[in-house]
């Protein structure tokens, strides 16, 4: 019998799901955590991902990733452990753990799904690694940390992998993400970001719009409001591009009218959504470079390297105390 070591952070027991997502469709704004966390929507977005990630499609985003691995290790002591936040399938931290040398692995993700299929591929491979995992939510950045820094023996640095996630992060909450991370000097974290490519931010985020608004996002995004009793279908989400307000970045957004006024129920609260007040279901962060470094620097921190694809449309930026 294969038994995965998995702990449940309180952050996404029932109770404070319930909560937290009442208070979303109160705000009219999904937080990305509801959109991960069911077997139909891990399987629907690691769907999409093989679809449209550039880093499947392109081999220049795909060689981004090693490259960046290889240039990290090259600047910093043997990892002790490697910890993944947002681990999806675990295919990029396999690749890492082979090249580091890391005895220990941690898979931390809010879907149980995916840290269960992260953990599967790294033993399967690697089963001489310590592999264990969190399920939380990435909001509770000090819980994470400090769970990661005592759930393993290996005295050492961290390699914090962060591929994927500061798209679906509020961008003034990334600063705070850093410092609770890296916290021994010798930690390095590999963040990745969806970039602007160049100096027309508004026709270039019109030339990304596909990446988003296509069939496997629309199947992905539906799944949630369809198990709340949300009348809605693929077709009706509407994608579009967001200019920069104030603290928020440029932005891509997919909002779900509400077709007619309609009474939904979630453990006995009674929710009204009414026609005129669209959900947001889900948005998508675009950063320059220059606005990593600057959220870097507010953090206490530094890059120490980046790595950038020919296209412009995505980085990795090693970052350190």
């Amino acid at each position: 019998m294969s038994v995965a070591d998995i702990s449940v952070h309180e952050s996404v027991w029932p109770s404070r799901w319930r909560t937290s997502l009442i208070d979303c469709l109160r705000r009219r704004s999904l937080d990305a955590r509801f959109h991960y966390e069911s077997p139909a929507q891990t399987g629907a977005w690691l769907a999409l991902h093989e679809a449209h990630s550039p880093a499947r499609s392109d081999p220049a985003v795909a060689r981004l990733y090693p490259d960046a691995i290889g240039g990290c290790l090259s600047r910093m002591p043997a990892p002790a452990r490697l910890a993944s936040l947002g681990c999806g399938g675990g295919q990029k931290d396999l690749d890492v753990l082979c090249a580091c040398g890391a005895s220990a692995y941690a898979a931390i993700d809010v879907a149980p799904g995916m840290v269960i299929e992260a953990i599967n591929r790294v033993r399967a491979h690697l089963p001489s690694v310590a592999a264990s995992g969190l399920v939380a939510d990435l909001h509770a950045i000090q819980a994470i940390a400090a769970w990661t820094r005592g759930a393993f023996r290996p005295k050492g640095p961290t390699l914090w992998l962060a591929f994927g996630i500061v798209p679906n992060i509020p961008a003034n909450e990334i600063p705070g993400f850093l410092r609770a991370l890296l916290t021994h000097p010798e930690d390095r974290l590999l963040l990745g970001a969806n970039l602007i490519p160049g100096s027309n931010p508004q026709a270039e985020m019109g030339d990304l719009l596909p990446q988003y608004d296509n069939e496997p996002t629309r199947r992905w995004l539906v799944l949630l409001p369809q198990s709340l009793g949300i009348p809605a279908a693929p077709e009706d989400i509407r994608f579009a591009v967001i200019p920069p307000d104030g603290a928020l970045p440029w932005r891509i957004e997919a909002t779900l009218p509400i077709r007619s006024n309609c009474q939904i129920s979630i453990h006995g609260e009674c929710l009204h959504l009414h026609a005129a007040e669209p959900l947001r279901l889900f948005f998508s962060n675009r950063f320059t470079p220059d606005e990593i470094r600057n959220m870097a620097s507010a953090a206490g921190c530094q890059i120490a390297a980046s790595r950038i694809a020919p296209s412009r449309e995505e980085g990795v930026f090693e970052v350190h105390r």
